[in-house]
């Protein structure tokens, strides 16, 4: 694993070239842009390398704590979701460069989206409750709205069209969290389901959502991996 990084003048930007992304931080020495780029080969994630970019000296602790703050408050649960999403294929590094936390009035990338800070703050605070085991937090509204976001963003590196990595996106967070995100696209959800639940209850009753059931989470990767080919085939 490797972050994909590019150098816009002394910027340093997550992303490809093209992705019109924010800056990450500036650097023009050669030697710290050295070790910049020898730590984005290494790092298996945006933590560890803003760590280590610390541990290096080239950001102090207050630029690092709000870099995590911006730019990665979602990780663990996009890495939560690439586990789920495994047997359907990999749907790699969490997106830092496709997520911007921020207002209504700030600036975003024509590539990225934008989660409000009350949002993201709900979300993360649901899925810490989670985490220690109270699943029923994942019914948090903020956190069904993040994971439709963290979703949707999976169905496209799974190699889905727009209007069906909305769809995706939807399910997930209606499968994982009870809420309905409401992106007018209810049939195409409930299609979903009934492909994912028929794989993997059959005739027998499903045991409901992952907020109430932890066993969703083990019970429903084939599903997932169902759903996903059959999305791809043009449902």
């Amino acid at each position: 694993m490797a972050m994909d990084i590019t150098w816009q003048g002394s910027e340093l930007h997550l992303g490809p070239r093209d992705s019109r992304s924010l800056p990450l931080l500036s650097l023009a020495d050669p030697e710290q842009r050295s070790i910049v780029e020898h730590w984005a080969a290494q790092a298996d994630s945006l933590p560890e390398f803003l760590e280590m970019l610390h541990l290096e000296g080239l950001i102090d602790l207050t630029i690092l704590s709000r870099l995590l703050a911006e730019r990665s408050p979602l990780w663990r649960i996009w890495n939560k979701l690439r586990a789920f999403c495994q047997l359907a294929g990999e749907i790699g590094e969490y997106p830092a460069h496709r997520v911007v936390v921020g207002h209504a009035q700030d600036t975003v990338p024509d590539t990225a989206i934008r989660l409000s800070h009350t949002r993201v703050s709900e979300a993360a605070e649901a899925w810490t409750r989670f985490e220690a085991g109270e699943h029923a937090a994942l019914s948090s509204p903020g956190l069904g709205i993040v994971i439709s976001v963290l979703g949707f963003l999976a169905g496209q590196r799974l190699r889905l069209r727009l209007p069906q990595a909305f769809a995706f996106g939807d399910w997930l967070s209606a499968l994982l969290t009870g809420r309905t995100v409401g992106h007018a696209n209810e049939r195409e959800v409930l299609r979903i389901e009934e492909i994912a639940s028929h794989i993997v209850y059959g005739s027998t009753p499903q045991v409901g959502r992952a907020c109430d059931n932890p066993e969703v989470w083990e019970r429903y990767r084939p599903g997932v991996a169902a759903a996903v080919r059959t999305l791809r085939a043009g449902m």
